[in-house]
């Protein structure tokens, strides 16, 4: 009882962006994770991370009840967005566990109060993918692989609906369902390991390509957080009824990268409602009106426009579609620039619960010019394609159950160290047994001469020496080699062979097939 008490004080006790409860809607409680740290030679660290976590923490704070933030912000960052590294804990392990118990402490009290709840878990950062073929996100002092993610993060949730978004390398490897090998267990835990055993949980994610997901510094953000937090904002809400859906998002993050030409940088989403509910909203703006600042246009024709504030946080980014009406939810109290193709707007702090109508802002000639590598691709052809209503039914028509792209492949990253070493062993195999060779034929030779009785009596014993000698080297030697070039064959075999468990789709439905494979990575 003692020891449960301290941890319920610990826990209440411990910061956490506290908001305003809404009056009524989905109770929504944010996790956002965010690290610079790659934790393999050759992966660069990253620029944005620590500023996309902060973003989405300041737009988790227009919505939610609770957001809980776990970062390691730079100067540049807290400045930026004073006050929330006094809330901000480190991304590892323990205070990751410790704000998802806090977290479900929280809800258990809404759920009480007869509210319906959200939890939902956001990550920005690296992420990989194991030698056993286990996705994993990389947190400040170790990994959180897919396993964690659904037996810490979702198996534990006593939310009625989960949200994950994940702004990672090769963040489809956190929720397909792959594995190392196929025996009874393994297929046991693939089968704890998929989105069918939650279907109250949904997820957004990107691939690429080249699996990479990129930062532009342009957005000084990674380019999907900032294409859904845009969506989120508003962006993607094509019927005007402040809920933004799934399918929303996706057709708006594939609009604005329809037009990205280099593959290296062109995003597929992954976009997955919960099974339970395809048309769950991800937020509906009703419930917390009094917390937002609101901008609203009606275009007379196509154009891009982006927003920032007075620190120069770009907010949000659209291409507007003629005729189709638009209203942003943003931080109040801050003034704003609006940019549109050819003139900018400035518009002074909003207050909370209040709207200014862009079109009625005077518009003048822009102060900036553009400047721009994939850099150049994102510069011609993010955001270049209307979004409006007309896109938005063509693509849920296209895509009604949400978006499941095949599983990126798993690029080939070079060889491991298994395959210089056993090529070493190899060597190290054949030269002793050159040397055993070379001894057991000296050892005959001397052999043979004490046999015959060459010599002196003391020739003969020193033959008869020689030839023990040898044959003992010999025997070390050919034992050395034997064992050389069974570690060399085990070398080779743990490289090359491997148990693919791979995640497939098929008209919306996620599935596994498994195969061996003897080659290359």
């Amino acid at each position: 009882m003692k020891f449960g008490a301290c941890l319920l004080l610990a826990l209440a006790a411990t910061p956490a962006l506290a908001v305003e409860s809404p009056a009524k809607g989905v109770a929504s409680f944010v996790v956002v994770v965010g690290t610079t740290r790659a934790d393999r030679p050759g992966l660069a660290t990253l620029r944005y991370s620590d500023d996309d976590a902060a973003r989405w923490a300041e737009l988790a704070g227009l919505f939610a009840e609770k957001v809980e933030l776990l970062a390691a912000l730079d100067d540049d960052t807290q400045q930026r967005h004073p006050g929330l590294a006094d809330m901000a804990r480190l991304p590892t392990r323990a205070e990751l566990l410790l704000a998802l118990a806090r977290t479900r402490a929280a809800i258990d009290v809404e759920k009480a109060n007869g509210r319906r709840t959200a939890l939902w878990f956001v990550f920005a950062g690296h992420g990989d993918v194991s030698d056993n073929h286990e996705g994993y996100l990389v947190l400040q002092d170790g990994r959180f692989t897919r396993t964690d993610l659904y037996e810490e993060v979702l198996a534990k949730s006593n939310a009625d609906l989960n949200h994950v978004v994940l702004d990672a390398c090769r963040a489809w490897f956190m929720v397909s369902r792959r594995g190392p090998a196929a025996t009874a267990a393994i297929r046991e835990l693939l089968d704890r390991q998929s989105l069918e055993r939650f279907p109250n949980t949904g997820v957004l994610l990107a691939t690429t390509e080249s699996a990479e997901v990129h930062e532009w510094d342009r957005f000084r953000a990674g380019v999907f957080s900032h294409e859904v937090r845009s969506a989120l904002a508003g962006g993607a809400d094509v019927d005007g009824d402040s809920r933004v859906t799934y399918l929303e998002v996706a057709a708006f993050v594939s609009a604005a990268n329809a037009k990205v030409t280099d593959p290296r940088g062109k995003l597929a989403i992954a976009a997955i409602p919960p099974a339970s509910n395809r048309a769950a909203a991800l937020v509906d703006w009703t419930a917390t009106r009094s917390r937002q600042a609101r901008i609203s246009t009606t275009p007379r024709e196509d154009g891009p426009l982006h927003l920032e504030d007075e620190r120069g946080v770009r907010l949000a980014d659209l291409h507007l579609a003629a005729g189709q009406p638009v209203t942003l939810v943003l931080p109040p109290g801050r003034a704003l620039t609006a940019r549109g193709g050819a003139w900018e707007a400035r518009i002074p702090a909003t207050a909370a619960g209040e709207t200014v109508t862009l079109d009625a802002v005077e518009r003048a000639e822009p102060s900036i010019t553009s400047r721009g590598t994939v850099a150049d691709a994102f510069d011609r052809g993010l955001f270049a394609v209307p979004f409006g209503a007309s896109f938005y039914e063509g693509f849920a028509a296209a895509n009604p159950r949400g978006i499941f792209p095949p599983p990126p492949p798993l690029a080939p990253r070079g060889r491991s160290w298994r395959t210089p070493a056993a090529w070493s062993v190899v060597g190290s195999s054949l030269a002793t047994a050159a040397v055993a060779a070379n001894e057991l034929q000296r050892s005959r030779t001397a052999q043979s001469r004490y046999r015959q009785a060459f010599g002196t009596q003391d020739d003969v014993a020193a033959q008869r020496e020689r030839a023990e000698s040898s044959r003992e080297k010999a025997w070390i030697a050919g034992s050395l080699s034997a064992a050389s070039g069974a570690a060399s064959a085990w070398l080779f075999w743990s490289e090359h062979r491997r148990l693919s468990v791979v995640a497939t789709a098929d008209e919306g439905d996620l599935g596994v097939a498994v195969a061996w494979r003897f080659g290359a990575r």
